[in-house]
């Protein structure tokens, strides 16, 4: 980790206070895990140091259980509202949208960008 920050110790400082945030709010096994996963991710440069913050955050707040809810997400399209996939909402791991039918008052979702990165360097990261 330190090989990320050699020039600039300050911000080192405020990278691992960010960490250590999160992982003192890591709930389960599985969490600490995911995480790990991310840290891995981040310095294999898979994701940037943005995108590990928003999903670490991301998993620090969602359930176990909802997340691994996001992993059916990947190879499904437009599936409908629920009070799970609005939570991925408010940490961009799905795309929202309104049906074109006719009368139509829900809303669909799919997996975002950042969701596919959650979901591939996260749950399911094997460091490739």
């Amino acid at each position: 980790m330190c090989e990320k920050f050699q020039v600039d110790n300050k911000k080192a400082k405020e990278f691992i206070k960010k960490q250590i945030q999160i992982i003192e709010k890591l709930d389960f096994d599985c969490k600490v895990i995911w995480f790990s996963n991310l840290t891995r991710a981040f310095l294999l440069e898979f994701i940037n140091e943005q995108e590990y913050f928003k999903l670490s955050f991301a998993l620090r707040t969602i359930s176990a259980e909802d997340i691994e809810y996001i992993k059916s997400l990947v190879n499904l399209k437009d599936v409908c509202e629920n009070s799970v996939l609005n939570l991925f909402y408010q940490h961009s791991l799905v795309n929202k949208h309104t049906p074109n039918t006719y009368g139509s008052i829900s809303s669909e979702y799919n997996i975002s960008e950042l969701g596919a990165k959650f979901v591939k360097y996260g749950i399911d990261f094997n460091g490739k």
